[in-house]
């Protein structure tokens, strides 16, 4: 939020509305983006990252807090658009995804990816991996099955290329 409030060209009347949102998608979501390839998307963190963007768009827009407006009439006031940033971040997930179950960074990748490193399983439920996503939106159901899939690059891609949350946007 910080780095938000430190770029005041977005908080300027006399600077248009694509031109704000062009800054904002250049240093405020590639900020937040960094590293996003790593990260695990419980519905918890899907929603965070949905409150994040409507909230850099109400500032945006410069709609106070006390205007009960929900992120339906903001996305539609001034031609906001979709809401985007959770689905860009699953799209760089799952390229980077193929690009590890191919093997082009070598088989020192592989190894969490496949369950091959040693230790003692923690007791309880097993937490949601890093792997688990990628099943789900490859529409997996094994890792081989996801492998096999990534193996034809022109499929992964076509099937990055059509990705879409569960909200339909």
């Amino acid at each position: 939020m910080q780095k938000f409030y430190g770029k005041k060209e977005l908080l300027r009347r006399n600077v248009g509305l694509n031109t704000k949102k062009r800054i904002l998608a250049c240093y405020i979501f590639s900020v937040f983006n960094y590293s996003c390839e790593a990260w695990t998307y419980s519905k918890t963190v899907q929603k965070k990252i949905q409150t994040f963007e409507m909230w850099c768009y109400r500032r945006l827009l410069k709609v106070p807090w006390t205007e009960k407006k929900t992120n339906k009439e903001i996305e539609q006031m001034d031609d906001v658009g979709e809401i985007l940033l959770q689905q860009l971040n699953m799209k760089r997930k799952l390229r980077y995804a193929g690009h590890i179950m191919r093997g082009s960074s070598g088989p020192l990748l592989q190894l969490p990816l496949e369950g091959k490193i040693e230790g003692k399983r923690g007791q309880g439920r097993p937490r949601r991996n890093w792997m688990d996503d990628v099943k789900e939106w490859s529409g997996s159901t094994s890792y081989g099955d996801t492998k096999r899939k990534a193996e034809n690059r022109e499929e992964w891609r076509d099937m990055v290329a059509n990705l879409r949350t569960e909200e339909g946007t």
